[in-house]
């Protein structure tokens, strides 16, 4: 395991059936298991979600989310919104793909 994975793609640095956790210390872990949870799927923890997913409360609801480190990695309507508290891999603050809506 790379003490330095991607969240965005986390199996080269976590290997298969891992999440790559960003860490507010830059210090980012792997933890597994993952789910079958897509982007915007209802969960309760991460295990709920795919492998380059956060289970992210959004008002009273909590969904998956893809991580992100710029606007580049969402799509659509998405952008790439920080968490709180911030979160990163090394020098790289990332977030989630979120539209504003709440799951």
């Amino acid at each position: 395991m790379s003490p330095l994975c991607d969240p965005t793609d986390p199996e080269p640095g976590c290997g298969p059936n891992a999440h790559c956790v960003p860490a507010v210390d830059a210090m980012p872990v792997c933890e597994g298991p993952v789910g079958g949870g897509t982007p915007h799927s209802p969960c309760v923890a991460r295990p709920d979600c795919g492998a380059e997913l956060e289970c992210v409360a959004a008002g009273a609801a909590a969904c998956c989310m893809s991580w992100c480190a710029s606007n580049l990695d969402c799509g659509g309507a998405e952008a790439c919104t920080p968490v709180f508290p911030s979160v990163f891999v090394g020098a790289v603050q990332y977030g989630v793909c979120w539209d504003g809506i709440t799951c």
